[in-house]
């Protein structure tokens, strides 16, 4: 395998000596002087003399060429002000700002230059005016009381909301105090040494607790009986006969009875529908039959 050629850049359209640099077309800077005797004035010896003719002044040297340089006759001119296209010098005539709080206009002087015409004069001073005319056209309505009190509804909202905003900060921070607090009083602190066999037995119950016996807690018959203490007691109250084993007699005056109970009952009834005292019921007392 061959050594790889290294492909140079040439230019094609180049018919002169190929030894020479790629940058033979550029100018070259670094060169000896032509006359040692003859040389330029370096650049930071020129500035600093055109330092020295300006008094000493900071600020770079500029190059002024004989287009910028100005005459007395263009000094004098005024600026290129809305005003002062018309051709009028302008003056500010009043206070620095008036009480109705606009801004201090530029007002034309309209006199006559000894060099114009009177036609000249009255185009330049139509001129003028509509100028002034065109601008306090466009110009917005600034009423100083309404901006003040626009100012101060702006002042009173920004204050009430910071104001609504502190209460809901201030609220915020009572809430979580309460919660830490809370929190706090819930919590055991068991101290260093303190041995604890049990957990601790709650004596307080629920609002709405349903009530379950626990095992060994029940009030049972076998617990009354093994107890000692507890006595039995005998009902010595006769128990009441059955209805087929009454007699025809006692038949005939609980029947009877039933009769006046119920006939009372619907007497009561209809004295405190109407509103009359209900009449008193005698009482009969029946015993064991």
């Amino acid at each position: 395998m061959g050594k790889h050629k290294k492909i140079k850049s040439v230019d094609p359209f180049y018919f002169g000596n190929r030894k020479q640099p790629l940058n033979r077309n550029k100018k070259v800077v670094n060169q000896a002087p032509r006359n040692t005797d003859d040389q330029e004035v370096p650049r930071k010896l020129r500035e600093l003399m055109q330092w020295k003719q300006q008094g000493g002044k900071v600020g770079k040297a500029k190059k002024r060429t004989g287009q910028q340089e100005m005459t007395e006759q263009q000094k004098g001119k005024p600026k290129n002000t809305e005003a002062s296209k018309a051709g009028f010098p302008v003056q500010r005539v009043g206070p620095d700002q008036p009480e109705d709080g606009r801004p201090v206009e530029e007002v034309p002087d309209f006199t006559r230059k000894p060099w114009e015409s009177e036609k000249r004069f009255v185009e330049r001073m139509h001129m003028a005016t509509q100028v002034a005319y065109e601008k306090a056209k466009w110009m917005p309505d600034i009423n100083p009381l309404e901006e003040e009190e626009k100012k101060k509804k702006q002042k009173a909202k920004t204050k009430h909301h910071v104001n609504k905003k502190r209460e809901k900060l201030k609220a915020k921070r009572k809430e979580r105090a309460a919660e830490e607090e809370e929190q706090r009083r819930l919590t055991d602190h068991v101290q260093f040494g303190e041995v604890v066999s049990q957990p601790p037995e709650l004596t307080a119950k629920p609002r709405k607790a349903t009530t379950n016996n626990k095992p060994g807690k029940k009030t049972l018959l076998l617990n009354s009986l093994l107890s000692s203490k507890s006595k039995t007691t005998t009902s010595t109250s006769k128990q009441s006969k059955k209805r087929k084993e009454r007699s025809a007699a006692e038949q005939r005056m609980l029947e009877a009875e039933r009769e006046r109970v119920v006939q009372a009952y619907r007497t009561a009834k209809k004295a405190k529908l109407s509103g009359l005292a209900p009449p008193p019921v005698k009482k009969i007392i029946i015993g064991d039959i």
